[in-house]
């Protein structure tokens, strides 16, 4: 039985695909919620935990970022489970070709979808579709999410990276 070996430089390529979905992610959530960049907290390589989180009550979700082609969202949740910290809800976002999800807990999501009906009447959805148009066109395109948050389009006071000179 032969067992397919992974080219050397395809593994490094997978982490940084991966390392620029939290990136995106973290962009994503900041503009969607109206927090800061720098607000918006994604993990250091390799360290435990969850991928993306908020230190703000304006996203309580510890986020799990996905960037693959084939995914078992049970065993993603779980690990976003395992890894959520105190106070605040796991979720998995992943992303395949043009197509993007976020996962939560089944009761938590209708719990939301009361209270958002019962605030907003039963136009809450249209006022939701519209407001989801508007942060999918600010969306940055993934291959354009850095470590360093900056305004979609680049320039401004961000787009320089804050590395030490030297």
């Amino acid at each position: 039985m032969t067992t397919a070996k992974r080219r050397r430089g395809q593994a490094r390529n997978n982490r940084t695909k991966g390392r620029q979905f939290e990136f995106w992610c973290r962009d994503v959530i900041a503009r969607g919620v109206g927090l800061p960049c720098e607000a918006v907290r994604v993990r250091s390589k390799s360290a435990a935990g969850c991928d993306v989180w908020a230190d703000s009550a304006g996203f309580p979700y510890c986020v799990e970022a996905k960037n693959r082609q084939r995914l078992n969202v049970f065993r993603a949740f779980a690990q976003a489970m395992a890894n959520t910290y105190e106070g605040l809800s796991p979720a998995v976002f992943c992303h395949r070709g043009r197509l993007y999800l976020a996962t939560e807990d089944l009761f938590l999501f209708l719990a939301k979808l009361a209270l958002l009906q019962s605030a907003y009447g039963v136009d809450w959805y249209r006022l939701a579709m519209e407001k989801a148009g508007a942060i999918k066109e600010e969306a940055p395109s993934i291959k354009e999410a850095r470590l360093e948050c900056r305004p979609k389009g680049g320039g401004g006071e961000h787009a320089k990276s804050e590395r030490p000179s030297g």
